[in-house]
């Protein structure tokens, strides 16, 4: 099953599919105990059953079983156990300078600022403790960093899985002439964003590189949701608009 799960990765199977073959290999197998000795032939079959699976999961990617935990309402601890297929984690870096397991499928370092000092002992204890969401990471997981920190930059040149930028005008992802754009095209529209100040923008593209990279959405649904996103309150929240300007 690990050789079947490489062949996945290598023919360019997102984290869903990887995680159906696998599975369905192994039911396969203990149920029908076929011959082995030409395995090439039963592993095609599996395979195009995974397609026929990958093609209706990204068709329903946006109704996926999800939560946001961690650093928010509820720990991960309580999340872990829920019935969901992915886990949208806030990695709080108080809970990351302790961890020795944590593997995020993709994880996203947007910045370093002179923050949280009152915790940690100093900003190399704190960058230290932010750079453990990728020390745990496999060579098939994705590490996304903000290509303008310049710290970042340099973290994300150690993270020991696949690396991946993002930017306004360069990166992996990043923007050019109003589109948002990543390894593979056209992801969407800036247009198609409910707001697109320019750190709405970057973070666009960062949970879009999140999402694909991860496997868990297509550009279809990263449309969908990038049109339908309200930010919390009291965050630039729209106030008025009078003669042509408007107000947060």
């Amino acid at each position: 099953s690990d050789v079947y799960k490489r062949q996945l990765q290598a023919r360019g199977y997102g984290l869903l599919p990887q995680v159906y073959g696998r599975r369905l290999w192994r039911d396969f197998v203990a149920a029908a105990r076929p011959e082995l000795d030409r395995p090439a032939v039963w592993a095609a079959a599996v395979e195009y059953l995974v397609g026929q699976q990958s093609n209706r999961a990204e068709s329903q990617a946006a109704g996926l079983r999800s939560i946001d935990a961690g650093n928010t309402d509820t720990p991960l601890v309580t999340a872990i156990d829920g019935e969901y297929d992915a886990f949208v984690v806030e990695c709080t870096s108080f809970r990351l300078a302790w961890t020795t397991m944590f593997r995020p499928n993709a994880a996203v370092w947007l910045n370093l600022a002179e923050d949280h000092q009152d915790w940690h002992t100093s900003i190399e204890s704190y960058r230290a403790a932010k750079a453990r969401m990728w020390r745990f990471q496999g060579p098939e997981d994705a590490a996304i960093g903000f290509l303008d920190d310049p710290v970042v930059r340099s973290e994300l040149a150690m993270a020991p899985s696949k690396h991946r930028t993002f930017g306004l005008h360069d990166g992996d992802y990043h923007v050019e002439e109003g589109l948002l754009i990543g390894p593979k095209g056209v992801i969407a529209p800036v247009s198609a964003m409910a707001r697109s100040l320019p750190h709405d923008i970057t973070n666009a593209l960062a949970a879009s590189a999140l999402m694909l990279e991860s496997g868990l959405a297509a550009n279809a649904a990263i449309e969908r949701a990038l049109g339908s996103f309200s930010a919390p309150r009291h965050r630039l929240q729209f106030v008025a608009e009078h003669d042509g300007v408007r107000y947060f």
